[in-house]
């Protein structure tokens, strides 16, 4: 469920022939024909129809989770889809606070913990668990307003690393994983280690295009070629610590892939894929490099 896509097509229709009727006639002239805009990324990279809140929780463990999540949860019987978020080394949910409220207000609820060590994904796994009791406990804020089918696992670095291994050791309660930045090979310890061609589930590889050094893009394309069902992208600009603080340039395609994965919204997927695969909005933008996909119909 999307509760404002009905009536923000129509607005984005406008606002591509609008944008078609302003690029100059000799650029047309120029290139054959007027550049297609981003629209899709465009829509997404906005906030979503809900209001966000904040709600911090410890723990029987004693860790802190972060969960930001609609205020009016459950709002006209919808069940919100849960995302668990991997902190990068020595970081917690505060620096990621961008990403947090972009993703919550689309309607998700998502939820970090103050380990700062995520590599193995043992912690994102039991803020997963935290998150599927608290549905079903009768006292609590998040009782029968989420939607344990649909579950996401997403993070930075190190829990880039952790989103992987908690999306191979779930037994297949995640439908889909975002590694943002996912370090290169040769700095993953033996305790973090992560498989890629174990990923059961459909795959977004983000990465930036100034990180030359942690998680370079041919380490990400190295990545993506082992793991069945996937889609890279590769943001251009972009150094390891892009997604820290307002989520930059990932927050458009980002959470299309979640709306798409977790709310089944057609008009966010048709950013990714579509009849002919090398002229999809997201094969095109000019934003990012390397973009690919592969086995998502």
């Amino acid at each position: 469920m999307s509760l404002s896509r009905a009536a923000l097509r129509p607005a984005l229709r406008t606002g591509a022939l609008a944008l078609a009727v302003a690029v100059p006639v000799a650029a047309v002239a120029e290139t054959g024909a007027a550049p297609k805009p981003n629209v899709v990324e465009e829509h997404f990279r906005g906030a979503g129809p809900w209001v966000v809140a904040t709600t911090d929780v410890t723990a029987a463990d004693g860790l802190t989770y972060r969960i930001s999540h609609p205020r009016d949860l459950g709002r006209d019987g919808f069940t919100h889809p849960i995302l668990v978020w991997g902190n990068g080394s020595n970081a917690t949910p505060a620096l990621y606070n961008g990403v947090f409220r972009q993703l919550a207000s689309w309607g998700f609820v998502i939820i970090g913990s103050s380990d700062k060590q995520q590599a193995d994904g043992h912690s994102m796994l039991a803020a997963l668990n935290w998150m599927l009791a608290a549905n079903l406990d009768p006292a609590g804020t998040f009782f029968g307003v989420l939607n344990p089918t649909e579950i996401g696992v997403l993070g930075h670095s190190q829990g880039a690393g952790g989103a992987v291994n908690a999306a191979n050791h779930s037994g297949g309660l995640v439908d889909t994983a975002v590694p943002i930045n996912l370090p290169d090979r040769r700095y993953v310890e033996r305790k973090g280690a992560f498989s890629v061609a174990d990923l059961p589930t459909p795959t977004l590889f983000l990465g930036g295009g100034t990180d030359g050094l942690i998680s370079t893009p041919g380490g990400l394309r190295s990545y993506y070629q082992r793991v069945p069902r996937a889609a890279l992208g590769i943001l251009r600009g972009a150094d390891h610590l892009a997604i820290q603080r307002t989520g930059g340039g990932y927050l458009g395609y980002l959470t299309a892939w979640m709306m798409w994965q977790l709310q089944h919204d057609a008009y966010a997927g048709s950013a990714f894929i579509g009849r002919d695969r090398k002229d999809t909005e997201f094969r095109r933008n000019t934003r990012w490099q390397d973009q690919q996909e592969k086995g998502l119909i």
